[in-house]
Parts: C-alpha cells; structure tokens; sequence
C-alpha cells in the first residue's frame, strides 16, 4: 500500500517553540488549592474551578450542555478577542462584572431628571475625589467637562460608562448607587462557575500567532490562557467543549 503524503493532524506541542508559548499546563498534574493565578484554581478532581460573566447563562448552560462548537458559537465576536474564538473565563470574574455590557441598560432609559441627577451624584463624587488627590486637575477638569456635554445634550449619558473605568472607578452601575436617584438598575451580570479538564497552553501576550492556535488544537490542546499584565487580561479561552466537565450559577455577593 503507498505511503500517504497527507500531514498528520496532530502535532507535538511538548517540543514546539514559539516565542508566544510560555507552558502547557495539563489539570490533572494539579494539586487540591493550586492556583494559576487569575485563571482559575484546581479543586482536587483533576478540574481547573474558573469563571464565566454573562447576561444571559440559560444560553451558555445550553451550548455546553449539548456540547456545542464553542468556536462556532463566538465566532463573530472572537475575531475581535484577545485569544480568539471560544468561550472565554478567568479567575477573576469581579474584573470581568466591570465589563458586562448588560449593566449599562439603564443610560438608555434616562428620563432628563434622571440625568441630572445621576450628573449631580457624579460631580460630588469627582468633587470629593479631587479634593483628596485620588485625581489630577488635568483628570478632574476632563470628566467636569465631559459632564457638561451630557448636561448641554451634546453627548448622550451613554459615555457615562467612562465613570467606571481608570481613573475614576465609580460603579455607578450598581443599584446600591442607583436607587437613591430615583433610578431603576440594568442587568445584572451573572456569573456561571465553570470546572474544565484538559491540557491548555499558556501564552506571553494576546493576539497570538493563528498558526500557533492552530498547531495547538491540532495536538489536543483544550483552549489557551494569559495571565494578569500590563497588555494582557486574566483570561481562558476554551476551544474543545469536552474540556468543560460542569456549569452552575453562583452568588458572588453570598
């Protein structure tokens, strides 16, 4: 019989170099408490216990279930992303609450004198920040400004999210904030604990080389991480939906 010339879709990542590859790290190797640092941490089973933030957890809970193409499914959204297509968690999923866009239902909805009041609460927050030196003047006087465009309706109150990002900080999201003004909250981003099994690369910065990606799920690899840094985000891509083993909802304010 002739030899097929056809290459072997598996590779042999143990002894692949790449500048991008820090690790592969394989879950069953990890002890009950091991923690990889804003990825997840291992809960004795052979299982990495990490984190999923959605605003809609039935239609997460369902494609897992029936063990759907994760690429497939965050497709179109993972052109975009840090690490590519596939369900995304971390260990840290308070980072990602600050980035669920559900929360922010509720600038679309403002009446005028809801605005003003939610203006009003902001500028004594700056106020106040200012005069402790949390903020620049050059920092103050941006968002002072940026709160008088609101006011005169030259930017819609949908730039408010700014407010909760560097360096301000203000979650002016949440109800706690919120009620006091007489305003009715967004969603509220939901958290799934996700427990995965598998093998998962570790990679040195985001955006990494397809090729690479690809050379990686062709050896088996379940999905890739980075962690924390100054140009990467505490986060896990899962590829292969074998690799997620469980899913539930938790409270993370309990």
């Amino acid at each position: 019989m002739p030899k097929s010339h056809t290459r072997p879709r598996s590779a042999r990542f143990e002894r692949l170099e790449h500048r991008e590859l820090r690790r592969v790290l394989d879950t069953k190797t990890l002890r009950e408490g091991d923690d990889v640092p804003g990825v997840g941490y291992a809960d004795g089973s052979g299982a990495l216990v990490t984190y999923h933030v959605t605003d809609n957890p039935e239609a997460v809970s369902a494609l897992v279930a029936r063990k759907g193409r994760l690429m497939a499914a965050y497709g179109e959204k993972g052109k975009w992303s840090e690490l590519g297509p596939g369900l995304y968690v971390s260990g840290n999923p308070h980072f990602w609450v600050g980035r669920a866009r559900g929360k922010w239902d509720f600038l679309k909805r403002l009446t005028p004198t809801q605005t003003a009041a939610l203006l009003t609460r902001l500028r004594s927050d700056l106020e106040e920040m200012h005069k402790r030196r949390w903020l620049s003047a050059n920092e103050y006087s941006n968002a002072v400004r940026d709160l008088g465009l609101v006011d005169q309706g030259h930017y819609e109150p949908t730039v408010l999210t700014m407010m909760a990002g560097q360096p301000y900080n203000i979650k002016l999201w949440e109800p706690s904030y919120l009620a006091p003004l007489g305003i009715e909250p967004g969603r509220k981003p939901r958290v799934l604990e996700v427990r995965i099994v598998g093998k998962f690369a570790e990679l040195g910065g985001s955006h990494p080389d397809v090729t690479l990606l690809r050379t990686l799920r062709r050896g088996g690899v379940a999905g890739a991480y980075t962690r924390a840094g100054m140009a990467t985000n505490p986060e896990l891509v899962i590829w292969d939906p074998k690799a997620v083993v469980s899913v539930r909802e938790v409270d993370l304010d309990r």
